[in-house]
């Protein structure tokens, strides 16, 4: 959810079912058809009109999400664009609270709102969307919305390698050597289509390796069905002359 739940939204003044700042992230079980909900704790902010909510989430592993939430200023005033990781609980955790609410604690992986600002230009409100790519590099863009005190810009972020900000586990792939040519014993005779120079490449001026006295033959041959096709020609109209 992006914002808190309301007891009854109609109500004034409204009063949070949660808690003030608690967002809900839900876990559906579609083996059971059950919901596990976790409560997320919002920042908080005293800015007039403004308030706090979640824009995104990713899944970083099998039970590690990132979490993106932001306030609603641009511009001058923006100050919360960040990336947020939350743990979410184990089965036994879930059965054992029975349907209640479990708080998820947050840990900071990514403040966004300096990579914004880097660009020198208008810091753009809604931090919308945010990836881990099969690169293993991080991906973020905004939503320009399109409205009134939007510029109408979409920022997209190349943020770096995901390892910088998350603890992705496993092995790390040993590199990978690069092919080598084979070997090529210096003293054999470089002749016929086998001739190679000493790194192994087909010896400069080696026609028949290079593939070059192939397209010397078909040259040839093209040049005499056109020498041929030009006197069939010059032959016909000679007869209708006569």
């Amino acid at each position: 959810m992006q914002r808190p739940l309301w007891g009854d939204p109609n109500a004034t003044p409204r009063e949070a079912l949660e808690g003030e700042n608690t967002a809900r992230i839900g876990e559906y079980d579609p083996a059971t058809g059950e919901w596990a909900w976790f409560g997320y704790e919002l920042e908080t902010t005293a800015a007039a009109g403004d308030w706090i909510g979640l824009s995104e989430i990713t899944a970083v592993d099998e039970r590690t999400f990132a979490v993106v939430e932001r306030d609603k200023r641009n511009g001058p005033d923006a100050a919360i664009k960040r990336v947020y990781t939350v743990a979410i609980p184990d089965r036994a955790t879930i059965d054992a609270a029975d349907g209640a609410l479990i708080p998820l604690e947050k840990s900071l992986a990514i403040d966004v709102l300096p990579m914004l600002q880097a660009t020198n230009g208008w810091t753009q409100e809604k931090l919308e969307g945010f990836t881990i790519a099969a690169d293993g590099r991080v991906y973020a863009v905004t939503d320009n919305d399109g409205l009134e005190d939007a510029n109408g810009e979409t920022v997209f972020l190349r943020l770096g390698d995901a390892a910088q900000y998350f603890d992705l586990g496993g092995p790390v792939d040993e590199p990978t050597a690069e092919p080598t040519a084979p070997a090529v014993d210096p003293t054999a005779p470089a002749s016929g289509d086998d001739a190679t120079d000493d790194a192994g490449a087909p010896a400069a001026g080696d026609l028949a390796s290079t593939g070059a006295a192939d397209a010397q033959l078909v040259a040839l041959l093209a040049a005499g069905a056109l020498l041929a096709g030009a006197a069939a020609l010059l032959a016909n109209r000679a007869r209708r002359s006569a």
